[in-house]
């Protein structure tokens, strides 16, 4: 519908590059019309400068202009800002400016003068594109992500494991610390005539608390 159409043209940030003042500025009025946000630039020189600042998803060009041309403005583009897309304008008789376009890595051509709405058209599939290509990336860095955070759950399981098993065995041993030692005092609280009698209390009491401890420590464990 016309109203989803002018939603997703919302998103779109397009950069307008051609030297006729007249030209960019009833293209750019009709785009923004469709609630595009528009910028122009007179030169292929201006148009790198604002690249440097800006992130338009779509740029679209005329191929004949003064100084710098489109395909050598393409090329540039193309080396330091691969995820934009160019659309080239050529006039009837350069058509060849526009394969060669093509070759270099623009998403299409279109001759001059331009039919709006085939503009338009265009202008949406090569945006549709980024975002395709967009969407694909953060894919494959959601599941990277997901992979690394696979690889850290199945080393903290095996942590896990590992722990859960040297808690049981430590716990056996303790066991039987705190049984042989329970045994102990039972003996020495029957007999009255064991020498240093208090003293051996005192030490079976230190290995009832560090009997204690240790349990608490594989519990934490």
């Amino acid at each position: 519908s016309e109203r989803t159409t002018n939603m997703t043209a919302a998103l779109i940030r397009l950069l307008l590059v051609d030297d006729e003042a007249a030209f960019r500025e009833t293209v750019s009025r009709r785009l923004e019309k469709r609630g595009m946000k528009v910028i122009q630039a007179s030169s292929a020189t201006q148009c790198l400068e604002i690249m440097e600042t800006e992130n338009p998803e779509v740029v679209v060009s005329d191929v004949k202009m003064p100084g710098m041309d489109g395909l050598e403005l393409l090329r540039h583009l193309k080396e330091k800002h691969p995820d934009t897309e160019v659309i080239l304008l050529t006039g009837h008789a350069s058509t060849a400016d526009g394969v060669n376009g093509i070759k270099g890595g623009a998403f299409d051509y279109l001759t001059k003068p331009v039919e709006f709405e085939h503009l338009l058209n265009k202008i949406h599939q090569a945006y549709d594109q980024v975002r395709r290509r967009e969407e694909k990336r953060e894919q494959l860095e959601f599941k990277e992500k997901m992979a690394q955070q696979m690889i850290v759950t199945e080393r903290l399981a095996a942590l896990g494991t590992l722990a859960t098993g040297v808690a049981h065995e430590i716990n056996n041993p303790l066991a039987l610390i705190r049984e042989s030692a329970g045994w102990m005092e039972m003996i020495i609280e029957k007999e009255s005539d064991i020498p240093r009698k208090a003293d051996l209390q005192k030490a079976l009491g230190k290995i009832e608390k560090g009997v204690e401890r240790a349990k608490r420590i594989t519990h934490q464990l």
